[in-house]
């Protein structure tokens, strides 16, 4: 059965070494596939088996392997692997070993039919689209999977959540990190206090995305 899983390397993370994490895809559900990873591999080999476990994120009736890996990547783009050392993986679109899109493997494997027609050119039936159709529509992640990938960007563990000095309209000032929750728990409007309106001014500390020029680099 497809699915959608995530192995943590149990070693690393006790002693906080990274990487420890790895999120893929299965279109067989292995219970011994813990991902393409070389790393990750050669970790699983160094340090054994039973200092890993794998957790099933989402499991799918029927999906096709470009959807399953279609949706691989919009959750490694949400869990923003790519800027985060705590993942193996490398990049946030789908790519053999999680390093990078269009790398080949090195070593021949068996492939189906299926597999081979899924890559030439191969189209299905209005029938077959129809049904896929169907089988996704109104799908959404769990709410248990949607929580995980919430708590794993949120806050100081998104690794894209910068410091800022603000100081409000009265000249109080605060020091904050994600600006955007601060607001948004202080029912205040993000985008007035991220461009420094109304008598707001807001100062971003560091590197990191944001899209406004950085002030200082403390």
């Amino acid at each position: 059965m497809p699915c959608i899983y995530e192995t943590i390397n149990l070693y690393n993370l006790s002693r906080g070494i990274v990487p420890y994490r790895y999120v893929g895809s299965d279109q067989y559900d292995r219970s011994d596939y813990l991902g393409s990873s070389a790393l990750l591999k050669e970790h699983i080999n160094s340090l054994g088996r039973e200092n890993f476990s794998k957790k099933i994120l989402e499991h799918f009736v029927e999906i096709s392997n470009k959807d399953l890996r279609l949706l691989e990547s919009k959750i490694l783009q949400d869990l923003q692997v790519r800027s985060s050392d705590t993942y193996y993986n490398k990049n946030e679109n789908y790519a053999p070993g999680c390093g990078i899109k269009g790398m080949k493997h090195g070593q021949k494997f068996p492939r189906s039919e299926n597999w081979k027609n899924s890559r030439k050119g191969w189209m299905p039936s209005a029938e077959t689209k129809k049904i896929w159709s169907e089988q996704r529509a109104g799908k959404k992640a769990k709410t248990s999977t949607r929580q995980l990938m919430s708590d794993q960007r949120s806050g100081d563990n998104n690794p894209n959540s910068l410091a800022w000095t603000i100081t409000d309209p009265t000249g109080k000032s605060y020091s904050i990190k994600a600006l955007r929750a601060w607001c948004r728990d202080n029912n205040y409007n993000y985008r007035t206090v991220y461009h420094s309106l109304n008598g707001w001014i807001a100062v971003k500390h560091g590197q990191g995305r944001g899209g406004k020029k950085k002030v200082n680099n403390d």
